[in-house]
């Protein structure tokens, strides 16, 4: 069977087991009774620990490799390169990393849903200190893999390519942009009548706004 094919499936099982993942966190967030969250975490933890076993298997090198001398069309080329970005991120951590990280966070969210009502940050501190200390064991062990720094190795998980000196350049220009911006914002809106919207909102109408607004953006 052709590299890429093996790829494709691997992945393609992954990408199943991912779906399922997001709809147990969104269960978790919206419809989980309570009492549910120890059974829920360990659950999470063992799916995430099965999921990066998957992307680090130890054939997926080999299938790399072969894929890249391949005839494959441009989609296929961009799924070889997403596929070893992935890889290359999973490798980075342990499975015990993963299996702590899904445990905490989960207990983490959890107590937060019970907490924020009571303004109750005595007792949830704790548990975001371990989140954020496990974030920095995170963060070493894709550093020393990647060679980045540490804040860049995690930024390069959610938006590869971007770099520290690349935002610190984006935010100098907001900030010397955006004061003296919402000031011309806030005058031109003196000089415009307040307009009405109703209390009836059609379905099209809706959509017809909110592609207009897309397209503005």
């Amino acid at each position: 069977m052709p590299a890429y094919q093996n790829l494709f499936r691997q992945f393609k099982k992954i990408a199943d087991l991912e779906h399922v993942q997001s709809i147990s966190f969104w269960d978790e967030a919206s419809m989980m009774p309570t009492g549910g969250g120890e059974a829920r975490g360990q659950a999470m933890a063992t799916l995430g620990v099965l999921i990066h076993e998957l992307k680090t298997d130890s054939r997926i090198k080999d299938w790399l490799e072969q894929a890249n001398g391949e005839d494959l069309d441009e989609m296929q080329t961009a799924n070889v390169r997403e596929i070893a970005r992935e890889h290359r991120e999973a490798t980075c951590l342990t499975a015990d990393l993963v299996h702590r990280l899904r445990l905490v966070s989960s207990e983490c969210e959890q107590a937060w849903r019970q907490y924020r009502g009571d303004n109750n940050w005595t007792e949830m501190q704790p548990l975001l200190q371990e989140v954020i200390a496990l974030a920095r064991e995170e963060a070493a062990m894709r550093a020393a893999s990647t060679g980045m720094s540490l804040y860049d190795a995690m930024l390069d998980v959610h938006e590869p390519g971007m770099t520290v000196k690349q935002l610190g350049s984006l935010f100098t220009e907001l900030k010397s942009f955006l004061p003296g911006f919402i000031d011309e914002v806030l005058e031109h809106q003196k000089q415009q009548p307040v307009i009405s919207v109703g209390d009836n909102f059609p379905v099209d109408k809706q959509r017809e706004l909110g592609i207009s607004i897309m397209g503005t953006l």
